[in-house]
């Protein structure tokens, strides 16, 4: 049986997220975007089903956020308003450098990778639009 995307405010902030899971629609799109293979992605959740996904991609492409009329959207979406997160407080290159600002009790918000990659990360995208590109190789 296919799990629905759902909304809970005590899951992601009420993001639409899959039924059981905290993965919301745009974090599997935009996964899907960037590894471009459903098998690789299933693998990585083997709790999830090829339909679950499909249901995901199609609830976004659709738009269903707003059919719903809903006021919460997936990060990372042009369809989101809300402010951006905080910065982090470090960017770290390799898991010795977390230990090393650990040791130095300077461990707030990090992020692994460079602050150019952080800005790719956090760029809203017209998600619907990628789920859409993505929808038919599910179907």
């Amino acid at each position: 049986m296919t799990r629905p995307v759902i909304r809970n405010p005590e899951i992601c902030g009420g993001e639409p997220t899959i039924q059981g899971t905290r993965l919301t629609c745009s974090n599997v799109v935009l996964s899907l975007h960037s590894v471009d293979r459903t098998e690789k992605f299933l693998a990585t959740f083997p709790e999830l089903a090829k339909e679950d996904i499909r249901e995901a991609v199609r609830y976004c492409s659709e738009q269903r956020c707003i059919v719903d009329n809903k006021v919460k959207y997936c990060a990372r979406c042009t369809l989101d308003h809300s402010e951006p997160p905080a910065p982090p407080d470090a960017f770290i290159q390799s898991v010795g450098d977390l230990e090393a600002l650990r040791q130095l009790g300077e461990l707030g918000q990090v992020f692994l990778g460079t602050e150019e990659e952080y800005q790719e990360d956090v760029r809203r995208r017209e998600v619907w639009k990628v789920a859409a590109q993505i929808l038919p190789g599910l179907e």
